[in-house]
Order: structure tokens, then C-alpha cells, then sequence
């Protein structure tokens, strides 16, 4: 619809065309436009992710982008890694949580890097020759970390505590 005003007076003759007893079925015609050229991310390791074409995300990237900054999306897991990992540098907010251990930095310094490898599905930097391309790749990830330190052991009252955050 061009306008408002479009969208109302379409609606209101919709109405009452449906209300005449000769109609059976009246619905607007919608009118949509399909992506018929995608994005194709130049990370080496893209090929290997065949979930991103299953899902629809040339397409997606296509018509909306790598997403926003302003975009925050919280990754509930074990916690970001000690060590930067390249496709995750300068991606996470600086505020972060720990909800398993209040106050405590919100890495991980031991084998699970679960919480590294949803991050980098979700928002991975895309379009610099590294390694896989992320969903939204200019969203702002947020480190939440519910597992306790070392284990891989998540308590309910923990994500539910990191989801309040």
C-alpha cells in the first residue's frame, strides 16, 4: 500500500464486497517481490554451512543485511572464550553476565566452547575471508554465561536467571 489511507479505504471496500450475498470469497491482492539474487559470503569455511542456504539466508541477506548493531542478541551458554576468536573480535558488547557466578567475568577458561560456537553461527563477522559467515553478522552479541565454570553443567535457576539479565 502507498499510504495509510490506501491500506483503510482497500480494507473498507474488502468489507463490504464481503458482505454481498452473491460473494463467496474476497481477499486483497498481495503483491510480494522474491529475492532472485543472493548474497554469497566470501568466508572460506561457507561452503561447509549448508544450513545457511536451508534456511533461506542469501536471500534473506539479500533484501535486510548482516542485521544491525543495534541489534543485541543474547547467547545463553558457556560463555565466551578466554582467547578472542577471529570471527568474534570487536562482535561482543562489553556488557556481559555470569549467572552462575554473580560478579565473575563471564569466560570460559576450560574445553567448552559451546558457547564460542553458537556465537559464531549466530554472528560471526561475514565478508572478510575468515572462516564461516554469521547469521546476523552486524548484530551486537551479548555474553551471558550459565554454566558453571569447567563443567558444562547448566541449573535452571541459572538460565532463567541469565534470560533476566
Amino acid at each position: 500500500y502507498r499510504s495509510d489511507e490506501a491500506r483503510t479505504a482497500t480494507y473498507r471496500l474488502l468489507d463490504r464486497v464481503r458482505r454481498h450475498p452473491a460473494v463467496a470469497l474476497a481477499q486483497p491482492n498481495h503483491r510480494f517481490q522474491l529475492a532472485e539474487v543472493g548474497v554469497t559470503p566470501q568466508d572460506p569455511l561457507y561452503s561447509q554451512q549448508w544450513h545457511l542456504p536451508a534456511i533461506g539466508m542469501p536471500q534473506a541477506w539479500a533484501n535486510a543485511g548482516g542485521g544491525s548493531s543495534a541489534v543485541k542478541i543474547a547467547i545463553l551458554d558457556t560463555g565466551r572464550s578466554s582467547m578472542d576468536h577471529p570471527d568474534l573480535v570487536g562482535r561482543w558488547s562489553p556488557l556481559e553476565y555470569n549467572a552462575a557466578v554473580p560478579g565473575s567475568a563471564a569466560t570460559e577458561r576450560n574445553h567448552y566452547n559451546h558457547g564460542v560456537h553458537v556465537a559464531g553461527i549466530v554472528g560471526a563477522a561475514t565478508h572478510n575471508n575468515i572462516g564461516i559467515a554469521g547469521i546476523c553478522y552486524n548484530c551486537t552479541l551479548l555474553n551471558v554465561k550459565v554454566t558453571h565454570q569447567g563443567t558444562g553443567v547448566i541449573e535452571t535457576a541459572h538460565f532463567l536467571d541469565g534470560l533476566r539479565w
